[in-house]
């Protein structure tokens, strides 16, 4: 997952003195239960940040309206200094130093000096508040039953092997994948396209140039397609980089890249093992692309290369899989993100989850960045992020010589199941189905 700035929001409005903040564990409600505590608090500020709720203002709210709910206050805060940091573009290498108020996933609220903001350019990585906040959603604090499983589905869900997920995993691990390293970025390429070959996909892979001072070298991206039966038109992507980094940018090895991003990458060869013997309705594209770390110039630029050829016009989902192996303990969360725009597509993935991987933890995210399916997002294509929710909690292995298979604890786990979710909402939308069955009960149908 590459270093790229989010953006900056709104200020927060008619709260600018010091005040003590309430912060809610919320997990065990729903949706509609959240929205009646911020009322019946009398909170002047809020901000839903997926686990936890905190609450404030210049009014003094009703702490009988969670009363029954752990909770722990923090004194002396200023609201007018409160900030999102989208820790997931910062990472650990991230030089604001502020206090930590709440975090969850891959964002804190952090309270900082305002003289920060000003640094952050254009689309950077911390967002000033509005006086309520959805800043993270537990989905699986919603009330939202598991649907009925489908036989088809299943199968391609059961399918899903993480030992030899975890084994791909490994082996690209064991490549130095930095985009400047021309001998194993070259050779993790040609046993990603073995790979995709031998499932007998057609396979490509296409090259782009990387400018980075004082580099200027070419990679290629690595692209696995089938065409569908009844809509050869449509199109499913699902992609993940290849490349890695450490510390240092431009240095060419080691950089073992395990969780970053050899999970997500494996996912996808792992997915496209799934489908490669299914009849398939829809066409995919399974992609493991480079460049990523040096501002997502292989996403992007496959990302362009459908825009050319007509394909990204009729592409319905993008998935994109980034650090998808890590968990810190037995909270399985994943952090699903978009624009906005396709909120209804997290829908799918959340009821997806409930459906074929019990005890996965979906969280909703609808400030998107950081990660390959921002170049689709940015030319309109309905596009995801799957990432584990504890970034922060990865440390010093992120972006390290250290970020090894063996320190992805809990891998087989967390990544089993977010590959099971994703099978499945891959499975609804591109799997050859009876007339009239639907895909999805979000209304997504098999037809037009």
């Amino acid at each position: 997952m590459r270093i790229l700035f989010f953006g900056l929001g709104i200020m927060a409005t008619g709260v600018s003195h010091s005040d003590t903040l309430t912060v809610v564990d919320i997990r065990s409600l729903d949706q509609d239960s959240v929205a009646k505590l911020i009322e019946s608090s009398g909170a002047e500020f809020s901000a839903e940040m997926g686990s936890q709720l905190v609450l404030g203002g210049t009014t003094q709210h009703s702490a009988s309206a969670f009363k029954d709910l752990p909770s722990r206050e923090v004194e002396n805060v200023r609201i007018d200094q409160l900030l999102l940091h989208k820790r997931g573009c910062g990472g650990v290498e991230s030089k604001i130093v502020g206090r930590v108020i709440a975090a969850d996933g891959n964002q804190a609220l952090i309270e900082a000096p305002m003289r920060f903001v000003p640094y952050a350019p254009p689309g950077g990585e911390f967002l000033r508040l509005q006086a309520h906040n959805v800043l993270l959603r537990d989905l699986s604090s919603d009330v939202r039953k598991a649907a009925k499983s489908d036989a088809v589905v299943q199968s391609a869900v059961d399918s899903v092997d993480t030992s030899r997920w975890f084994s791909r995993l490994s082996t690209l691990a064991s490549f130095d994948r930095s985009t400047f390293n021309d001998t194993d970025s070259n050779a993790a390429r040609d046993w990603l396209a073995g790979q995709f070959t031998a499932m007998g996909y057609t396979v490509a892979t296409p090259s782009f140039s990387v400018v980075f001072n004082p580099y200027n070298v070419v990679r290629q991206n690595v692209t696995a397609t089938r065409i569908g039966n009844t809509f050869p038109d449509q199109w499913i992507v699902v992609v993940g980089h290849y490349d890695s980094r450490n510390r240092n940018i431009l240095s060419t090895s080691p950089a073992p890249g395990a969780e970053d991003n050899a999970s997500g990458c494996a996912g996808v060869v792992e997915l496209a093992d799934v489908m490669s013997s299914r009849s398939l309705a829809r066409s995919v594209l399974f992609a493991c692309v480079s460049g990523e770390e040096q501002g997502l110039i292989g996403g992007d630029a496959l990302a362009q290369s459908m825009v050319l050829d007509g394909r990204l016009d009729d592409t319905r989902l993008v998935i994109n899989q980034d650090m998808i192996g890590f968990s810190i303990d037995n909270d399985f969360d994943v952090v699903i993100e978009t624009e906005p725009e396709f909120e209804g597509i997290l829908a799918q993935f959340a009821t997806a989850a409930a459906t074929y991987a019990p005890g996965l933890r979906v969280v909703q995210d609808l400030l998107p960045c950081c990660s390959d399916h921002m170049p689709f997002l940015a030319r309109g294509a309905p596009a995801m992020l799957s990432i584990q929710g504890d970034f922060s909690e990865y440390g010093t292995h992120y972006h390290n010589t250290s970020d090894i298979p063996s320190n992805i604890t809990n891998a087989q786990a967390l990544g089993g199941r977010i590959l099971r979710m994703n099978a499945a909402v891959l499975a609804q939308h591109v799997l050859d189905r009876l007339p009239g069955d639907t895909l999805l009960s979000s209304g997504f149908e098999a037809g037009e």
